[in-house]
């Protein structure tokens, strides 16, 4: 009898009001998808090599930083967009 009732909740939970689904794909650019650079070379072992990784990792963030507000400004415009 228990598993009998541990079966009728998710039947229940189905029942009830039809909802509508809207799938939204917006489009996203072939630029804002692809990866960034940072530091590929192995582990720095003097300081020009520390600096240069660094210098590329910060660039790498800032480059991935900038796509991530891109699509994040796309996503929402398709949000705006879906609920009016």
């Amino acid at each position: 009898m228990r598993h009998l009732a541990l079966c009728l909740i998710p039947l229940l939970t189905g029942c009830g009001r039809e909802q509508n689904t809207v799938v939204i794909v917006p489009t996203i650019p072939a630029d804002l998808r692809s990866p960034c650079d940072g530091w590929r070379g192995s582990a720095p072992r003097t300081e020009g090599e520390l600096l240069r990784a660094i210098v590329a990792e910060v660039s790498g963030r800032k480059c991935a930083n900038t796509k991530i507000e891109g699509i994040d400004a796309i996503l929402k415009g398709a949000e705006d967009e879906a609920a009016s």
